[in-house]
């Protein structure tokens, strides 16, 4: 299995991460960034779905991408050895670390990640996330609520198949045209005039969960069932 993005979108979002980076946390944005008392999280071939939850039920939802999640991910962990941690408890071994799945029905509200910054303190972590157009927002999660966001990003991209034995990212391949007429085809043979609807369905479901390369991908396949049922003189349906 692999990530969502091709190796030359991998490369755009980590030159991206690195280049429009937001400012270092600093001791005076301890005193005044708020306090992550939970979390939960979600996620797919292309990132992470995070929610925290604050006090008085505010809370921030974030859609990470996989190469700032993977960041994330060794930044906790390189403060984690740093402040000892992993001592006492390691990742997944308390009760807090079991962060329930987040609902991603109302992903529609969540902030972009592609860019952040990180300060570690015994305590905890600070995390400025930013949008990657010098938008940006903080949030402190307690050594507790950072040890569960580990867990949290290691199951995602282990179900989703992100990375290799060295914790590289592994890019999609893209499949060759004749991959497409074949899926076009297959389609065609089981759905009849029905296979352009189909296609459509599968390239909606697609972009509505955040992966852009499947919808990219039925896309293809849409324009090849398209053409297909054209030259039999079958009617199709426009893409969205």
């Amino acid at each position: 299995m692999t990530t969502g993005y091709t190796q030359a979108d991998l490369d755009d979002l980590h030159r991206l991460m690195m280049d429009r980076a937001p400012p270092l946390p600093t001791l005076e944005d301890l005193n005044t960034t708020p306090t992550a008392t939970a979390a939960a999280f979600n996620g797919s071939h292309t990132g992470l779905l995070l929610q925290l939850q604050f006090l008085a039920d505010q809370c921030m939802v974030l859609n990470i991408n996989c190469v700032v999640a993977t960041e994330l991910m060794l930044g906790i962990n390189e403060a984690a050895f740093k402040y000892k941690w992993w001592d006492k408890m390691p990742a997944g071994g308390a009760e807090e670390d079991a962060l329930p799945i987040y609902s991603t029905d109302h992903d529609d509200s969540a902030l972009a990640v592609f860019t952040l910054t990180t300060g570690a303190s015994n305590e905890g972590m600070l995390i400025t996330f930013g949008d990657g157009n010098n938008a940006y927002v903080r949030a402190f999660l307690p050594r507790s609520v950072a040890r569960g966001l580990v867990v949290s990003i290691i199951t995602v991209a282990e179900r989703g198949g992100w990375w290799d034995d060295e914790f590289g990212l592994v890019p999609v391949r893209v499949p060759e045209e004749i991959e497409i007429q074949r899926a076009a085809n297959q389609l065609i043979k089981r759905y009849g005039g029905r296979a352009a609807w189909e296609a459509t369905f599968r390239s909606n479901a697609a972009i509505e969960a955040g992966d852009t390369f499947n919808h990219q991908l039925w896309q293809r396949v849409w324009q090849a069932v398209s053409g297909m049922q054209s030259t039999a003189g079958e009617p199709s349906k426009s893409i969205n």
